[in-house]
C-alpha cells in the first residue's frame, strides 16, 4: 500500500473509512478500509472477489484489493 498518498478522509461509517488518496502518478483513487472481525474473513474476500469482476458504469469499481 506504499504506492498510495492519503491526501484526506472522505467519510466513516461503523464498518470502515474512505479516504482520498493519490499514487506515484498522481492520479486520484478512493480507498476503503474495512473492519472484519475473524469469523467474517472468508466472507469479505469472496465478496472482494466478485466484486472486483464487476465493470458497470453505475457500480464503484475496485482495481486492487489487500489484506493485513
Amino acid at each position: 500500500m506504499n504506492q498510495y498518498k492519503t491526501v484526506e478522509i472522505i467519510g466513516e461509517g461503523s464498518f470502515g473509512s474512505v479516504y482520498l488518496v493519490k499514487d506515484t502518478k498522481d492520479r486520484s483513487f478512493a480507498l476503503k478500509r474495512i473492519h472484519v472481525n475473524p469469523f467474517e474473513v472468508d466472507q469479505a474476500l469472496k465478496e472482494i472477489d466478485i466484486m472486483q469482476k464487476f465493470v458497470h458504469p453505475n457500480l464503484v469499481r475496485i482495481y486492487e484489493s489487500h489484506f493485513d
